[in-house]
């Protein structure tokens, strides 16, 4: 009986605001056992924390509602008073310079010019791509997208880009993409081929068989796009080298089907070899 009521709660307080203090002795880890069952095989399973006592004395605030209420608001009239100032840097951080609206690039394999974006002043943003915060005139092919719809704020006035940002700017892209495409397909299906292309960018993926490359390439107008588990490579002064972006590469296969990726038009190309 003595020990239950030594482990009894005990109200030291009430303040002015409601707030109980309230001193519990009991150990909150092992209930004021002084061992822990599960832990026998490691010291018989003593409480480290009361160090086998079985008493851990610690106070307990229980706010009313009402002040717990008062609190938060403070805190956020605090926060938000803050972030008038962060959110000016945040902007600045993401450049935007007119409202929330971007000139995302577009036309190009950013990936492939990515430094000379930096250099140029674009910044990158997952959810955006490579955009600047002003027009940066014909050097670049961009459009211009309002992020406005996706720009959020959190519970104490803090600008935030929500997730909406990436799909605003596809379907804003795509639209430019379908009204600018001049691409064609290349020749006919089936037809046997031996043409000069450029090499654009390689990209792939893991299979059950290995790694699996994408060669994108292009004649004119067209893009022959070969699936194909080598990387494509050339002998000079004997030594083996591999094809960059924008070289010339001499080419012969198949055109095996012509299709659509990302709005744009693709001939796919198998059975080639590199001359």
């Amino acid at each position: 009986m003595m020990k239950l009521d030594w482990m009894k709660p005990e109200l030291i307080k009430v303040d002015k605001n409601g707030t109980q203090y309230i001193l519990h002795r009991a150990c909150p880890k092992c209930g004021g056992n002084g061992v822990i069952e599960h832990y026998y095989f490691n010291a018989g399973g003593v409480c480290f924390k009361c160090d086998g006592t079985g008493r851990f004395d610690h106070m307990e605030m229980i706010r009313t509602p009402e002040y717990e209420k008062k609190l938060f608001d403070r805190r956020v009239a605090r926060e938000r008073k803050k972030n008038e100032a962060r959110n000016i840097e945040w902007k600045e951080r993401m450049g935007f310079k007119a409202g929330f609206i971007v000139f995302v690039v577009v036309g190009v394999n950013t990936y492939n010019i990515k430094d000379e974006l930096k250099a140029a002043g674009a910044k990158f943003n997952g959810l955006i791509g490579w955009y600047f915060g002003s027009d940066p005139g014909s050097k670049y092919t961009t459009v211009e997208v309002d992020l406005f719809p996706a720009i959020e704020e959190d519970y104490a006035g803090a600008l935030i880009l929500s997730n909406d940002a990436e799909d605003l700017v596809k379907t804003v892209v795509s639209a430019w993409e379908i009204e600018n495409d001049d691409s064609d397909y290349f020749m006919t299906e089936g037809a046997k081929f031996e043409v000069n292309a450029i090499y654009e960018f390689k990209t792939g993926y893991d299979t059950q068989y290995g790694y699996t490359y994408i060669h994108s390439l292009r004649v004119g107008k067209a893009r022959l796009v070969w699936k194909t588990g080598k990387l494509l490579e050339y002998f000079e002064d004997g030594d083996t080298k591999f094809y960059q972006v924008g070289d010339t590469v001499r080419i012969k296969g198949t055109v095996k089907e012509h299709s659509e990726y990302r709005n744009k038009k693709q001939t796919v190309v198998t059975r080639c070899k590199v001359i």
